[in-house]
């Protein structure tokens, strides 16, 4: 739970702290904010990474009643920080020239490649080896990954748009402070659903075609 309250309060940060994020009047203003972020990006970047992977980590030690500590997490994750690091930047790039080029082939990109972490986490693979093995993993799958893979990323954003629906109907006004406040609620108590299935969806598709994997986590 702490993790999973740390990766929300991160995932929002830039939002609570530059005001120009905060529902901004104008394209210029939210340039603006963006600008602000752009030297802490690499930060948040990495913060992000880091506390995802951490998820996926002791969770994946849980699904093989293994109990870690969180420093034993920690100190397992900044270990494999670098790949984890650069894997996740191939990823976004490959994702973001997809949506530039047509949104299909950018679903295609994160569909093939989303199982990077867990590789690098569980089966001791490079950031390339990682996005490679994920092909693979996910090769003949496409569809049965595609479906589980969605449900995962837009589960927390449809609970959040569902409570958006539910204050409107109500005619209850939520101000931009409750809103962050919700938006965190949720992400800290939902955002495991995220890695769990994609856990198991790693440890199903490892199952269907085996990879070399180390003695963290037998898939």
């Amino acid at each position: 739970m702490l993790l999973n309250f740390l990766l929300a309060v991160i995932s929002l940060l830039p939002i609570l702290l530059i005001s120009e994020l905060q529902n901004p009047p104008s394209p210029e203003v939210f340039q603006k904010g963006l600008q602000i972020l752009m030297p802490f990006l690499p930060l948040y970047m990495i913060g992000m990474v880091f506390c995802n992977a951490a998820i996926f980590y002791r969770l994946g030690c849980l699904m093989q009643n293994n109990l870690l500590s969180l420093t034993q997490v920690y100190a397992f994750i900044l270990r494999k920080l670098l790949p984890l690091c650069g894997a996740t930047i191939l990823f976004v790039l490959a994702v973001g020239i997809g949506f530039m080029a047509l949104f299909v082939p950018s679903v295609i990109f994160a569909t093939y490649l989303m199982l990077y972490q867990p590789l690098i986490l569980f089966a001791n693979t490079n950031m390339f080896e990682s996005l490679e093995n994920s092909f693979r993993l996910v090769k003949g799958k496409g569809w049965y990954a595609a479906i589980i893979g969605g449900v995962a990323m837009l589960f927390i954003p449809f609970c959040s748009l569902f409570l958006e629906m539910v204050f409107n109907t109500l005619s209850i006004d939520i101000s931009f402070e409750l809103t962050l406040i919700i938006e965190i609620l949720l992400n800290t108590f939902l955002a495991s659903f995220f890695h769990c299935t994609l856990l198991v969806l790693y440890q199903t598709l490892s199952n269907y075609r085996p990879l070399s994997v180390s003695d963290h986590f037998v898939a």
